[in-house]
């Protein structure tokens, strides 16, 4: 019985002795802090969310750079789903329970679940806009000025053309135009998320499995991720023109660990040289529908380069050319004669 005895607290001992020593422990620390420092981008592998913090959630792109560095192989397994198509009579439902498996030379080494449901808001809602009636084209604008066939006539509504509407215009009383519901409706279409949902469980249990496995939780988080502030499947999510809140995070996580010989990226002498920032502000213009010769028109520049001040002064300088282009477009429709009804 005592020699039993004996065994079982031998083999405590034993189970409770740590897997590496403290120097091992050290090492990775530093190969960890040095990887994440001069291979994971800011803004694209993790970011700061504003408004929760400081700590940088790990985004896909980062989790992924992590498990090859690490030589593990993930591996989802669906846990539990529903595919409910629905039907006049009640919604439609999509939910996905995902374990991701992490694998090293053929054994498991680490695991973590994580789900998502069409029942999310992001995904269940839909913002809904004023349609119009003559075109279809979500484009209908409340007017500043009088309709052109009537000067008399209080402002209506208009169909903007520059945003893919056909120049319309429509009484301030239209029922066809204030009968039209506006705000969060329930999203008819969100079978076509399908395909999206099941990526962001699969996500979620890559990420979580990362954090767990490679210790990584002492400077990333996930939680953060999943606020109101939206889900960040693949990065970018929000850069500014200089220092983005994931550097400065970096830089306060990391700085006093930099080892010597580490090429840390110099930071850009304009801040439209900064990769996620030049992408971020021509995806800007583009849904502007502005072209670069438009840009550089608002700016009184040739080149981006030359521009002084910062993205948020270039994007008020835009909206200004914007809203002056309009009044320009309103006042020569406004001093154009009205076009003569001819008999025939």
């Amino acid at each position: 019985m005592e020699e039993r005895g004996l065994v079982l607290a031998q083999q405590a001992q034993v189970s409770v002795m740590p897997a590496m020593s403290i120097r091992d422990a050290i090492d990775r620390h530093k190969q960890m802090v040095g990887f994440v420092k001069e291979i994971m981008r800011p803004g694209t592998d993790f970011g700061v969310i504003p408004g929760t913090g400081t700590k940088p959630v790990l985004y896909k792109p980062g989790a992924e750079k992590l498990t090859t560095f690490f030589g593990l192989v993930p591996r989802f397994v669906v846990v539990e789903k529903t595919e409910d198509w629905g039907s006049p009579d009640h919604e439609a439902l999509f939910y996905y329970w995902i374990k991701c498996e992490l694998y090293r030379s053929g054994q498991i080494v680490g695991e973590a679940d994580g789900s998502c449901s069409s029942r999310e808001g992001k995904y269940r809602y839909r913002k809904s806009g004023r349609v119009c009636p003559a075109c279809g084209a979500g484009a209908i604008k409340k007017s500043k000025y009088p309709p052109r066939g009537d000067k008399k006539a209080p402002p209506g509504w208009y169909c903007y053309s520059k945003i893919g509407g056909c120049g319309a215009e429509f009484a301030v009383n239209d029922t066809t135009i204030t009968g039209q519901v506006e705000g969060r409706l329930i999203n008819e279409d969100v079978a076509d998320l399908v395909n999206t949902i099941l990526k962001m469980a699969q996500k979620r249990a890559l990420v979580a499995a990362t954090l767990i496995t490679v210790n990584a939780s002492e400077f990333f988080t996930q939680d953060l991720e999943d606020t109101s502030y939206g889900d960040v499947i693949d990065g970018h999510f929000a850069e500014s023109e200089h220092q983005t809140p994931a550097e400065k995070a970096t830089e306060e996580l990391f700085g006093e660990y930099q080892h010597e010989g580490a090429n840390t990226p110099s930071k850009p002498a304009h801040w439209i040289e900064s990769d996620n920032v030049r992408k971020r502000f021509w995806a800007y213009t583009r849904e502007l529908t502005l072209s670069r010769d438009d840009v550089h028109a608002a700016l009184g520049i040739e080149h981006i380069m030359d521009f002084a001040g910062t993205m948020q002064d270039a994007k008020a300088a835009i909206q200004a050319y914007i809203s002056t282009k309009i009044a320009e477009a309103d006042d020569k429709e406004a001093q154009e004669p009205p076009v003569e009804e001819l008999d025939f």
